[in-house]
């Protein structure tokens, strides 16, 4: 099997690395990676780390009849991409979208077409939310619950080998702030439930060169739960942790201590769910990565197991499309001043 990656900046390496470690675990029988850039110095990087071919066109790189693509450019950039993979008839996974027109008109041009279309959804692969998602819906801390989640991280550390004013972080409709909060609506539904109204402000607090760097949202569900979400682009050291209470006792996570905790308000005792080793991609100099790569690899694996039949893949553009509406609302919300409901 042959696999396209269009994009080769820090996630289009991550992809490759993702499907080089499959190939390795499980011989999935991805044997050929082609990597397509814009930029020739990271088509050189992408080919002395990975051993892989690489084309300096879109063009060039379709003509190798790829059997699936990944795109892993800058969300503005997708739109044309997954045109191009549609066109073709290529099965295509690509990294988090943003822009809700730009989705809605791929699912306009797809429809009742059979192809594949894979959209990411990283943090429904994360061990914990996994763990906190089966507390929840098993009722353990009661039948309704309320959450308190803040995800935060300094937008300049993000990407420190590029200027934010110049990369899509910069920009009002991709930028940092905005990109962070879809990110973390992937999982907020599967975890809590359906969305039934969100109240939303933004607003800007340091000096950075952009128009907003916190959005604070209150969230209804239609099942009863409810909750608070703080997101923003100035906390220095990264943040991610999320507070849930019911009536029967709490659930605690924070991403550094890579454990879930509940409390059982019976017993009084604290009980402790750890996250697994998990798996740290080696660099070319011997030393890894810090972060761990489980989720994404868990990805790439759901989208090529999709491509060879063996099961669906687990969510749609439909889904995606529910999230940016989600999105959407929020900034609605924020710029009305005054609670939106979910048509």
């Amino acid at each position: 099997m042959k696999a396209l990656v269009v994009g080769l900046g820090s996630m289009g390496k991550r992809r490759i690395r993702n499907i080089l470690h499959l190939n390795e675990v499980s011989g999935s029988g991805i044997d050929d990676i082609i990597g397509f850039d814009v930029s020739e110095s990271k088509r050189k990087e992408s080919e002395k780390e990975y051993g892989i071919r690489t084309v300096s066109s879109l063009e060039d790189g379709l003509k190798e009849k790829p059997d699936a693509m990944v795109i892993s450019t800058p969300p503005h950039l997708h739109l044309d991409y997954m045109k191009a993979a549609v066109r073709e008839g290529i099965p295509y996974f690509v990294e988090l979208s943003i822009l809700s027109n730009d989705l809605k008109e791929i699912q306009a041009i797809q429809n009742g077409k059979e192809i594949i279309s894979a959209p990411s959804f990283t943090m429904r692969h994360h061990e914990s939310l996994h763990k906190i998602r089966q507390l929840v819906s098993e009722g353990n801390i009661g039948k309704n619950v309320t959450f308190s989640y803040h995800s935060g991280r300094y937008l300049p550390d993000w990407h420190p080998w590029e200027d934010y004013r110049k990369s899509f972080l910069g920009r009002t409709d991709t930028g940092g702030c905005r990109e962070l909060l879809a990110l973390e609506l992937t999982w907020l539904e599967w975890v809590f439930g359906n969305v039934k109204s969100v109240y939303a402000n933004k607003s800007k607090i340091s000096q950075l060169e952009i128009e907003s760097d916190v959005y604070d949202i209150s969230f209804e569900f239609e099942n009863g739960n409810s909750g608070q979400m703080k997101v923003d682009v100035v906390t220095k050291d990264p943040q991610k942790w999320l507070r849930v209470i019911g009536e029967k006792g709490n659930i605690e996570w924070d991403r550094k201590r890579d454990a879930v905790m509940l409390y059982d308000g019976s017993s009084k005792k604290w009980e402790e769910f750890k996250e697994s080793p998990g798996i740290r991609a080696k660099k070319p100099d011997g030393t890894f990565y810090s972060n761990k790569e489980d989720m994404y690899i868990a990805e790439m694996n759901d989208f090529f197991n999709a491509v060879k039949g063996k099961q669906p893949y687990p969510i749609t553009i439909q889904d995606d499309v529910r999230r940016l509406n989600i999105l959407d609302l929020i900034e609605e919300s924020a710029k009305s001043g005054s609670k939106v409901y979910l048509k």
